[in-house]
């Protein structure tokens, strides 16, 4: 009879010393390397919305915007986990210089996150990231769901709203004034065409 040796658990200085590009694609749960998968679709939508979000900072609201592969390690109920959000902003006064220039992770819990669902993402998956996210403190949650084109808003409060795609996704008190047409954000560009 052969048996089969589970993986060494990583601890989190481990984690930090791994290659970049060993860790690419990847979170620290329970000490374990967990796949973050991701399609062309997901990853395009993650990065549209950061480049919105990036935009309406820059055009004089202010914050820090992180894109794909940023590392956050903000959870006081777990030290050891590392989460890569698809997006998350950092109001306007909340990262320090000190904090701005730490090596390999961001410690302060964002404002908002992003997760943007790829076909292989599982919904008791997705569903324990917003929990993490929100007992970290987070104030807004959005879960982009591609297939159905929708998005769905988590609060603190318990508060969920599901935007469809013929609706405008609000940044509320989190990103105030930012609005983005889900029918933009869902919208296929393409290659142009020469006529």
């Amino acid at each position: 009879m052969s048996s089969v040796l589970a993986p060494p658990r990583l601890t989190p200085d481990e984690f930090l010393r791994l290659p970049p590009d060993e860790t690419a694609g990847f979170e620290l749960v329970n000490g374990e390397l967990e796949e973050n998968p991701k399609s062309v679709e997901s990853n395009l939508l993650g990065g549209r919305i950061h480049n919105k979000i990036y935009n309406w900072a820059e055009s004089g609201h202010g914050g820090d915007v992180f894109p794909q592969e940023s590392l956050f390690r903000c959870f006081a109920v777990d030290e050891s986990l590392f989460r890569k959000p698809d997006t998350a902003y950092i109001g306007p006064g909340r990262l320090s210089d000190e904090q701005y220039r730490e090596d390999g992770y961001c410690s302060v819990v964002p404002d908002l996150v992003v997760e943007v669902l790829s076909p292989n993402d599982l919904a008791s998956r997705v569903n324990t990231k917003v929990d993490e996210w929100l007992d970290a403190g987070v104030r807004l949650v959005w879960v982009v769901h591609p297939d159905t084109r929708t998005v769905r808003e988590y609060t603190p409060a318990g508060l969920s709203r599901r935007y469809r795609d013929r609706e405008v996704l609000s940044g509320g008190d989190v990103l105030p004034g930012f609005n983005l047409p889900l029918a933009d954000l869902f919208r296929r560009t393409g290659p142009v065409t020469k006529t």
